[in-house]
């Protein structure tokens, strides 16, 4: 066994996570942190679960009103989670 030049952990992180195929999980880890990040802390509080799936990120709100009063900013909170998780990954966000 040939011992091979010492490499830097932030040189082999990528590879590993490309690899291992956990760049999706972190990649959907990445967006529901978004979306706390761009709501304020009503609807934060009120989001009870949140997933991906196909780029459409589901949010289940349990207030009805607050359901109501954010569906008009949807587009909004999707550019903005765009803006930080990188363009075009989340197509639509549906409120349940």
């Amino acid at each position: 066994m040939e011992r091979q030049e010492p490499k830097l952990l932030k040189d082999l992180l990528p590879q590993l996570i490309q690899e291992s195929g956990w760049q999706t999980g972190l990649l959907h880890a990445d967006i529901l942190d978004a979306w706390d990040r761009v709501v304020d802390e009503a609807v934060r509080l009120a989001t009870v679960r949140k997933y991906v799936k196909n780029h459409i990120l589901y949010c289940h709100i349990s207030s009805s009103a607050l359901r109501f009063m954010i569906q008009g900013s949807l587009d909004y909170y999707c550019k903005k989670i765009n803006q930080i998780v990188g363009l075009g990954t989340i197509k639509k966000i549906v409120l349940r």
